[in-house]
């Protein structure tokens, strides 16, 4: 993608206090989601909480489907620590 960069750790601090008011919480979680994980945020709109949450805890692996995919192929992709507490503080 041209134009396309890294973020610095500074920029994302800004970015992640940078939200406010009524949807806050959902729209930090998506963010810090998309950094960890590298989806695209029409992909994490698209998911359900069933999706990422099964049995009182956060997947290992999240299973996109090709409906939502930008490639029309179903995924799998794997779910580090950091995105599984991501998930766990913004559903409790």
């Amino acid at each position: 993608m041209k134009g396309a960069r890294y973020l610095s750790m500074k920029e994302i601090q800004n970015l992640t206090q940078s939200f406010y008011e009524e949807y806050e919480v959902r729209n930090r979680a998506l963010f810090l989601l998309c950094l960890n994980i590298g989806n695209r945020i029409s992909e994490l709109q698209a998911l359900n909480v069933g999706d990422v949450w099964r049995y009182g805890k956060s997947v290992t692996i999240l299973g996109l489907k090709k409906t939502i995919t930008n490639g029309k192929k179903t995924r799998q992709i794997p779910i580090n620590e950091q995105a599984r507490e991501i998930i766990t503080g913004f559903l409790e």
